[in-house]
């Protein structure tokens, strides 16, 4: 049952040994242990018919009877191609003449007649020459794989004619030419045991739940007719290295509500993790953004603050990130994620949280109603088999709790990574490996977590739209300001504007339209803010165009100044968050 006529002779079973094992089993007689092999291989979801290797017209009919009781026992067979032989250089059979197409004919309707009109028979429209109207006349419903692009490796001669010209044919004998699934609409409908539940999703997706034929159109992440996302944010991070400076919790809530006043959405916090502060400090931070902008989407704290945040409150991750919930916090970041592979942790990030504890504070903080961002880092000490092993794992949180948001796609960036400066690290990802990272989430985490994120931080402009044409639909916030990456090396800026993120959907033929955090639409008010303000920030005294206030007041007294000095007792006895120059 073997379209590929080129297979060697002794690994392609013979029409005698396939017609003697449909037969046999037909007629309930118990096989060898060849004719089962054969059988095993025909009982695929589909079976191929090929005509002309000196096979009788009776041997054509008696194997169709064959095929014919085969699928009323298993009603398994979703299509029977019927193939017409082709002589090659090189093979077995290279000195037999090419089958003759008024035979393939003849084959199709009997075929038609002996199986009936509900199957379904197919031909291939490479090897009929013109007679395109003749096989649709004996019979067939189905034209089998057409692709103009790529070629038919068994054939490479007999490239498949362009999808306009083979609808216009088709249209000629009175049908319409509609793209199908590999799997026919009944398979599609029946689903297991003929497709494992684990692949099914990714087959209905794509599927018209009326016909159960190809979706008119395309997915989101296939189309340039589809909206791509992005979210007004800003960035509070906070370092503890000695040059570092703190912000009162009065300058957190000015900054939070500059954001807003520019269009922001969200405003992302990330404290970090400091031997003087207390676990309740990132209570305070929450409870300060959201008494001055109680409206502004509050991002915070990271699986790794978290923990700290729990363990130096003498709280369970639970109870900490209840009271988190209770003083502000919408949903928190997925970082600290790199790869959930502790061969990896070990080597990469041996001072962050093991895999099971990032898994733990995650479904914990969605069980209390806390959903995140899931992330990977990738292209350092990794291999493709950790990526797979990764996004298993965050596929496995998904079916729990429901609680992941997206997935965020973060190249390594080497230049200024201990990592990679001791030789230990690649030097970052391969433009292919940022497709394929990106292309294997997309897949491996449909229907379960429906977005995925470039960062345009990491990639620049050509990277991300690179990125959006192979499977990701979101290109973040605008951040207004960003440090973690530019710190590590990045190149490609701390902040971009609406028409700056606008620019990088246009570069991947996609039009794009601003989201909240959680992936809802966002209020007229704030999508007019975004339009006057075009994300960028005011320009106050002594700031940058499109940055946020100045960080060190003018005050020697004030807690920046102290934490110039290496963060003393201005950090101890009140919350801050630090961010370096």
């Amino acid at each position: 049952m073997n379209g590929h006529d080129d297979a060697p002779a002794a690994d392609r079973p013979t029409a005698t040994v396939l017609r003697r094992a449909l037969k046999r089993a037909a007629d309930g007689v118990s096989l060898d242990v060849t004719e089962a092999a054969v059988l095993l291989q025909a009982r695929g979801p589909d079976l191929t018919a090929l005509t002309g290797i000196g096979e009788t017209y009776r041997e054509h009919a008696e194997s169709l009877f064959a095929l014919r009781a085969v699928a009323r026992e298993h009603n398994g067979v979703q299509e029977v191609i019927v193939q017409n032989f082709r002589a090659k250089p090189g093979t077995a059979m290279r000195g037999t003449p090419h089958a003759r197409l008024d035979e393939l004919a003849a084959t199709i309707a009997v075929a038609r007649v002996v199986l009936g009109p509900s199957a379904r028979i197919q031909a291939p429209p490479n090897l009929v020459g013109d007679e395109h109207a003749a096989m649709l006349r004996a019979g067939i419903d189905d034209w089998g794989g057409v692709s103009p692009l790529t070629p038919d490796h068994v054939n490479p001669g007999h490239p498949c004619p362009g999808i306009g010209e083979l609808a216009h044919r088709t249209a000629g004998e009175g049908f319409t030419l509609r793209e199908r699934l590999t799997a026919h609409p009944e398979f599609v409908r029946r689903g297991d045991p003929w497709i494992d539940p684990r692949v099914l999703p990714h087959v209905t997706a794509p599927a018209d739940p009326e016909t159960d034929l190809a979706r008119e159109g395309v997915l989101p992440w296939q189309s340039g007719g589809a909206s791509l996302t992005l979210c007004g944010r800003t960035n509070l991070n906070r370092t503890v290295d000695a040059d570092a400076y703190t912000l009162s919790l009065s300058e957190v809530a000015d900054r939070a509500e500059e954001a807003w006043n520019a269009c922001a959405t969200e405003v992302r916090v990330q404290v970090g993790i400091h031997p003087d502060l207390p676990g309740t400090v990132y209570f305070d931070i929450a409870r300060a953004v959201k008494e001055r902008v109680p409206d502004l989407h509050l991002h915070a704290f990271s699986p790794m603050e978290v923990a700290n945040g729990a363990a130096r409150a003498g709280l369970s991750t639970r109870e900490w990130l209840t009271a988190a919930k209770e003083a502000g916090v919408d949903s928190i970041p997925g970082t600290a994620a790199e790869i959930l592979d502790d061969e990896v942790r070990w080597i990469l990030t041996r001072a962050k949280l093991p895999a099971a504890a990032w898994i733990e504070v995650v479904e914990t903080a969605h069980e209390v109603g806390l959903r995140s961002s899931s992330t990977t880092m990738y292209g350092h000490v990794d291999r493709s088999d950790h990526w797979l092993h990764h996004l298993r794992v965050l596929a496995g949180v998904q079916r729990r709790t429901g609680g992941f948001t997206e997935f965020v796609t973060l190249p390594f960036i080497p230049t200024n990574a201990p990592v990679y400066l001791a030789g230990v690290a690649r030097p970052g990802p391969t433009a292919r490996e940022n497709r394929v990272v990106t292309a294997m989430a997309r897949l491996l985490l449909h229907g379960l977590v429906p977005h995925i994120r470039t960062s345009w931080v990491k990639l620049g402009t050509e990277g991300s739209a690179e990125m959006l044409c192979s499977g990701a639909d979101d290109m973040g916030g605008t951040l207004m300001e960003e440090t973690i990456s530019r710190m590590a090396g990045s190149r490609h800026g701390s902040y971009r504007s609406v028409s700056g993120l606008e620019a990088i959907a246009k570069a991947a033929g996609r039009p794009a339209r601003q989201r909240t955090t959680p992936y809802g639409p966002v209020p007229a008010e704030r999508i007019a803010a975004a339009r006057t303000s075009d994300g960028v920030l005011p320009e106050p005294d002594g700031a940058a165009p499109g940055k946020l206030l100045p960080l060190f007041p003018t005050s020697p007294s004030a807690p920046a100044a102290a934490s110039a000095a290496g963060c003393p007792s201005a950090c101890r006895g009140g919350p801050a968050v630090a961010r370096p120059e």
